[in-house]
């Protein structure tokens, strides 16, 4: 008995309307479903299974008799997976976020530094470190740009005198003619400062004479500048020292003090006497120098006379190292 035509599309959409039926009930139970006939009573469950079993049954006739072999079987089984696979779906979507979840959230607040403002204003680098020293040498030394030379001559200038005046000497052996130039300025400069400073003091003294000792002292300091910044070489040298010893020790003549004894220490050391400076070292220590400046100038003594232990344990003691003499400051570096 063959089908009428309109037979397997009517049972097809009737399938479609009571799988539609089964997932209206299970999303929304208890509403126009409950009027179904008691024999469909029971569960909104149940009653979703049963409507879904017998559309699917619908769907799969009408399918199978309307002379499609080959969609009949995918479009059956999919439509009656479908509840099932989507079921499956919502539970592992449901177990996924029932999990406990590990809290990856950022905290409400976070300490953080003040940071640096644009107008504020910057922290120039430690001159007597090492780290400065060293950067402006290895430009003079290294570097290609004859700009960046000459510009790292000119930053000696904020460094300690001894330490720019041994960069201002590199600059003298530079193969540019402007580097070279401003070397030679820069030295003959620093000697005229000094020059002039002396030329007044005597004037000072040849005027309103000495009778505290002080112009003299302040002559004897100027004097020692020119070997302690090594200005002075050879004869020139031995020459600036005894005048600045003689001039000390007029000084000294008038009213011995510590400090006074003191710079004569370090004239000594400047004269590599370290008997002397020694002798100098303890009477300064007797009219009460400070420790600091004593252990200063022990330091200075220990290095003359090679006594590595004795350097060693000053340079501990010197905390700061803007006192550490220049010729040292690697030394305490290495040490620490």
């Amino acid at each position: 008995m063959s089908w009428p035509r309109a037979l397997p599309a009517t049972a097809a959409m009737t399938g479609l309307a009571a799988q539609a039926l089964a997932l209206t009930l299970w999303l929304a139970p208890g509403t126009f479903l409950a009027g179904l006939p008691g024999v469909l009573s029971g569960t909104p469950i149940a009653q979703g299974f049963l409507l879904h079993g017998a559309g699917t049954l619908a769907l799969f006739l009408g399918l199978r008799y309307q002379g499609q072999p080959g969609d009949w079987r995918f479009n059956t089984i999919t439509a009656a997976a479908l509840p099932v696979v989507g079921g499956l779906g919502l539970l592992l979507t449901e177990a996924i976020v029932l999990l406990p979840r590990q809290d990856d959230r950022q905290p409400a607040w976070r300490r953080h530094p003040l940071p640096s403002l644009p107008d504020s204003p910057v922290t120039p680098p430690d001159e007597s470190g090492q780290a400065l020293r060293e950067g402006l040498a290895s430009v003079l030394a290294q570097s290609q740009d004859s700009h960046l030379r000459q510009e790292a001559l000119l930053q000696s200038q904020h460094l300690p005198t001894r330490t720019a005046i041994s960069l201002m000497r590199r600059g003298l052996a530079d193969d540019a003619d402007d580097i070279r130039l401003l070397g030679y300025s820069m030295l003959n400069r620093l000697e005229s400062q000094l020059e002039q400073r002396i030329q007044h003091l005597r004037q000072v003294i040849d005027k309103e004479g000495d009778v505290s000792g002080r112009a003299h002292e302040a002559l004897a300091c100027l004097y020692a500048e020119y070997a302690y910044l090594e200005l002075a070489q050879g004869s020139a040298c031995e020459l600036m020292l005894k005048q600045a010893l003689d001039s000390l020790d007029h000084a000294i003549d008038r009213a011995p003090s510590a400090e006074r004894w003191r710079q004569r220490a370090r004239l000594g050391l400047l004269q590599r006497r370290p008997q002397q400076t020694r002798i100098d070292l303890d009477k300064a220590t007797v009219q009460g120098a400070p420790d600091l400046a004593v252990a200063t100038l022990s330091a200075e003594l220990a290095y003359l006379e090679r006594d590595t232990v004795g350097l060693r344990e000053t340079l501990a003691t010197l905390a700061d190292h803007h006192h550490v003499p220049p010729r040292l400051q690697s030394l305490r570096e290495f040490w620490q």
